[in-house]
């Protein structure tokens, strides 16, 4: 008789993602190793920085810095200033 045994893979990398105006340059630093990656801010003003070891790092881009934590087999938002909308009320009191 054979048996056969299954192994599921569980991740031990994390991700970070957000939003960033389109075309910007992200840097994204390891704190405790000092590795770099930079990837661009895509047409839609979304990125996604995959496979990162669990740590702490540095994401810059557009003028903004954020220091965040990943942890294994999750994604960490950084939000670094994409499309905001502000929304302005104005209302007129009757005389």
């Amino acid at each position: 008789m054979l048996i056969s045994s299954v192994a599921i893979a569980q991740s031990s990398e994390g991700s970070i993602y957000g939003r960033g105006k389109p075309g910007d340059k992200i840097t994204i630093t390891s704190i405790e190793n000092g590795a770099t990656r930079q990837i661009t801010v895509d047409a839609n003003g979304t990125y996604t920085a995959a496979k990162l070891q669990p740590g702490s790092y540095r994401v810059e881009g557009g003028g903004i810095t954020r220091d965040v934590n990943v942890s294994i087999g999750s994604g960490t938002a950084v939000d670094l200033g994409g499309d905001t909308v502000a929304r302005v009320v104005v209302q007129v009191a009757a005389a």
